[in-house]
């Protein structure tokens, strides 16, 4: 905002005496009238900060009532300041292209077209009644970040004084399911890494290493600077990962215990996997799994990758995260404790390896009964 932009004053008299008030013109534009929109803040800084980030997120135009804002208009407006916010590194990276994603399916739901102010709890059940119904339905899941993001979408619309409430929160909430997921066995690992080798160095190469258990981002952010295959100890630093927000660009780790370095066996299926892809591959970029083309492999398409793998070895729905689950249980099974476990996999807390990665089995009941006998 240009120095002198608007009207500034504190006020003088009633409830909110002694607040500072930043006024600016903008321009409706449905009418083309220019009216007065008011923010205010505890001195004439955080007024005038106000006004700024509104004006950088609105321009010089946005509707003067309430009732011209609609949902898909809401929607929008979020989009625009929550990747504004990538700028000054809040959010992370990938989250932009997954909202904008999801907002796909608000604007194409009838309740787009519906004004803010008339918006009711049921028009948001029925929102995702339908989308949950029909021809194309969508998981329960997937349901919910589809309600979380126009009930923050409604609330971003609220913090700016254009409605009351929100009342989305008031609708119903979406029941998730989750569905335990069988984990790949042994047998299935080494089908799907015979399938990889005989299609590629590369999809051989990106197989092996995920027996590692690395997240995608990790997995398609690797350099071959992070990797040591010629000393007596071969290993892996996990440094940085690949995050994709319309483009994709190297960015930080999930959490400051992703970083961190893990050992190889010399000459094992990893190594020798890696070497072949070394000697084979150069490229000028420094990833290691890379494109035809050279460019850094996208996350996403890394994902389809290696599910389209798995459909030639037999094994539907085949996920990246398998691997990181089966690793986990491999080195449970080996005795690892799950301290180590923890730090392999680059997790933050141990109860998130211990709920989520390994699965209490059958045979350690067994185990168990048999240590109390």
């Amino acid at each position: 905002m240009a120095k002198g932009e608007g009207r500034a004053f504190i006020r003088e008299t009633g409830r909110d005496a002694g607040t500072a008030v930043r006024v600016i013109r903008v321009r409706d534009p449905a009418t083309g009238a220019y009216f007065d929109k008011w923010f205010t803040g505890r001195n004439p800084k955080a007024a005038a900060d106000k006004a700024r980030a509104w004006r950088e997120q609105h321009g010089d135009s946005a509707p003067s009532r309430t009732n011209d804002i609609t949902v898909v208009m809401a929607i929008e407006s979020y989009l625009r300041w929550h990747a504004a916010q990538v700028e000054t590194s809040k959010p992370r990276l990938h989250t932009v292209e997954t909202l904008a994603y999801t907002a796909r399916k608000i604007k194409g739901d009838p309740i787009a077209a519906v004004p803010l102010q008339r918006l009711t709890k049921q028009d948001v059940d029925e929102m995702i009644w339908r989308l949950q119904g029909g021809d194309n339905p969508i998981s329960s899941s997937y349901a919910l970040q589809v309600r979380s993001l126009l009930s923050r979408a409604v609330e971003k619309v609220v913090d700016d004084g254009h409605v009351a409430r929100n009342v989305v929160v008031k609708s119903a909430k979406v029941r998730v399911e989750h569905k335990e997921r069988e984990p790949l066995t042994a047998v299935e690992i080494d089908a799907i890494t015979e399938v990889a080798k005989s299609r590629s160095t590369r999809d051989y190469a990106l197989i092996a290493v995920l027996r590692l258990g690395l997240r995608r981002g990790e997995l398609t952010g690797l350099c071959w600077e992070d990797i040591e295959l010629d000393i007596e100890k071969p290993r892996v630093r996990v440094r940085d990962q690949l995050l994709r927000g319309g483009r994709v660009v190297m960015g930080p780790l999930k959490t400051k215990e992703a970083k961190r370095t893990l050992k190889m066996k010399p000459g094992g299926m990893i190594v020798e996997a890696l070497s072949a892809l070394r000697a084979t591959r150069p490229n000028a970029t420094g990833y290691v799994f890379v494109t035809k083309n050279g460019t850094p492999l996208d996350p996403s398409n890394c994902y389809h990758l290696v599910r389209r793998i798995g459909r030639e070895a037999g094994i539907e729905n085949v996920d990246m995260h398998d691997f990181r689950h089966w690793t986990s249980d491999t080195l449970h099974a080996s005795g690892v404790p799950i301290a180590q476990i923890m730090r392999f996999l680059g997790h933050k807390d141990h109860r998130m390896t211990l709920a989520t990665y390994n699965k209490l089995r059958a045979e350690d009941l067994d185990e168990a009964a048999a240590a109390l006998d």
